[in-house]
């Protein structure tokens, strides 16, 4: 996945860490968490990094909501 393939963004770019947590609320509805983080990147490098992610989860019968965050050292 890019973080975006037309204007630049700010998104992380020489990406050092990404945590994933994935939770289950009352009405038992399923999300998973995603937080890339990064240096941000100057000038041409803004959005320029392409990153993907890969997540072990049990099967789960029903949608899970996706929040990506970006994080900035």
């Amino acid at each position: 996945m890019k973080a975006d393939s037309g204007n630049p963004i700010d998104s992380p770019v020489n990406i050092r860490k990404m945590a994933q947590n994935l939770s289950k609320d009352a009405s038992g509805d399923y999300q998973l968490q995603v937080t890339v983080t990064g240096r941000k990147g100057s000038g041409l490098e803004q959005g320029g990094e392409w990153f993907g992610f890969t997540s072990l989860v049990p099967k789960i019968q029903g949608e899970v909501k996706l929040e990506m965050k970006y994080e900035f050292d």
